[in-house]
């Protein structure tokens, strides 16, 4: 008997556990910098709430056949061919409204630290043309998924006298590139604000890097909008025909996740790697430190101002402030992506000066 419930569980558990353990850590970093909680994090644990939905929806799934040719399942569940597709069918109707969440939650996690990071530069605005259009994807992507059918019914009960006037092909075709396109414009918007981080390039290039972890994503949603375009909605044969869209749909929905929190997770990876608690390091590079004449000073904040400027205190201003420095070294360093206050930056091609405070 031809199978790939073996290929689901290990997807759907790999996936899920690789969430599981980036969203302790988003939630281990808040806690050891003693912050509370913003509304992009809010955002990400609902998003791993869909998770959880997801990895309980699947597996019922595919305990009740999913992964087996649909004539396997009549033959050796003694179920009717009639019954296997009623239920293949009103899983599906259920995943497709868990799948589309999970995704816009992402999204605008994301999207939500872009908007706290960045408060006074250029990009804002199209922050929020980028909200309004995952919005605005939900919407119809909803709306479209609950009104496959006509009545609502139709889509898995044969016997509902109705009518479904979207072909499911089209569907997941369209509503899934939609959303891989505006995932890569989310993901390109931060590349050129990170570049203009006054940062080491070892630095720049790892905070680039926790971004471009994204685009593993965007290859998933890729290989998704291939899986539609091949999908045959119209065999009987559900339980084993969808299988590659179901496969793609569950790395998107957990890893998702693991993309909306990786910026946020470094303070909980330096405790548990390096055993250096954020708050000691915090309050270690406010000590002292020699200066050229072997005096000795207490560092308080290295600023970053603009040649020129006129006052040095303007917290609206763009100036940029790193909060300590490197351990013995003398270079400055982040405790992790939200500590480089990107609300602060200047534009690239100003002179800098620095004044120990």
């Amino acid at each position: 008997m031809e199978s790939r419930q073996t290929e689901l569980w290990v997807v759907l558990f790999v996936t899920f556990a690789a969430a599981v353990i980036i969203t302790i850590l988003r939630l281990l970093s808040r806690r050891l910098k003693r912050v509370p909680l913003s509304w992009d994090d809010y955002f990400a644990l609902c998003g791993f709430g869909v998770s959880i939905g997801w990895i309980i929806i699947i597996p019922y799934w595919v305990n009740h056949g999913l992964g087996l040719h649909i004539a396997d399942i009549v033959a050796t569940k003694d179920v009717t061919l009639e019954d296997a597709l009623f239920e293949g069918e009103l899983l599906l109707f259920i995943a497709e409204l868990f799948y589309a969440f999970g995704l816009f939650l992402a999204k605008v996690s994301i999207l939500s630290l872009y908007w706290r990071m960045f408060s006074v530069t250029n990009i804002r605005l199209p922050i929020q043309i980028l909200f309004a259009c995952s919005l605005v994807w939900i919407i119809f992507r909803t709306f479209m998924g609950i009104f496959h059918c006509v009545p609502v019914e139709a889509f898995w009960d044969s016997n509902a006298a109705g009518y479904c006037a979207i072909e499911d092909k089209k569907f997941f075709f369209g509503t899934t590139l939609v959303h891989a396109v505006i995932d890569i414009a989310i993901l390109i918007l931060p590349m050129w604000q990170i570049s203009q981080l006054q940062l080491p390039m070892l630095q720049k290039g790892g905070i680039m890097v926790m971004f471009t972890f994204g685009f593993f994503i965007c290859a998933a949603a890729i290989r998704l909008i291939v899986a539609a375009r091949v999908f045959d909605g119209t065999s009987p044969d559900l339980t084993w025909n969808i299988c590659d869209i179901v496969i793609w749909a569950t790395v998107e929905v957990n890893l998702i996740n693991v993309s909306a929190s990786l910026p946020t997770i470094r303070p909980a990876c330096m405790y548990i790697f390096t055993c250096t608690h954020p708050r000691t390091r915090t309050e270690a590079s406010l000590g002292s430190y020699p200066n050229t004449y072997g005096r000795s000073q207490t560092k308080r904040s290295i600023r970053l101002d603009p040649i020129g400027k006129s006052s040095l205190n303007d917290e609206s201003s763009s100036t940029h402030h790193l909060a300590d420095l490197d351990d013995g070294g003398g270079r400055c360093s982040v405790s992790d992506f939200e500590s480089h206050a990107f609300h602060r930056l200047r534009p690239a091609g100003n002179k800098y000066t620095s004044t120990v405070t």
